[in-house]
């Protein structure tokens, strides 16, 4: 019994060249995305777990700074 899928098509090529386009781009974008400000986190979560009340805190980060860039 042959268990290997042949892969004669010209379709499954241009499916795996497209999927694998497609990861590459995902990787070099995510690479090129400054890191977040860690210690600006670990503030909001220190001022959170520190309080002798019950607590809350929202941390508001930027995951794309490119997108707020104003345009002249």
């Amino acid at each position: 019994m042959d268990l290997e899928a042949p892969m004669d098509a010209w379709y499954a090529y241009v499916a795996v060249v497209l999927v694998s386009v497609t990861f590459a781009g995902i990787t070099l974008g995510l690479a090129s995305l400054p890191p977040p400000d860690a210690p600006k986190a670990a503030t909001t979560i220190e001022r959170v777990t520190s309080s002798d009340y019950a607590a809350s805190a929202r941390y508001n980060h930027d995951l794309c700074p490119r997108t707020n860039a104003t345009s002249s």
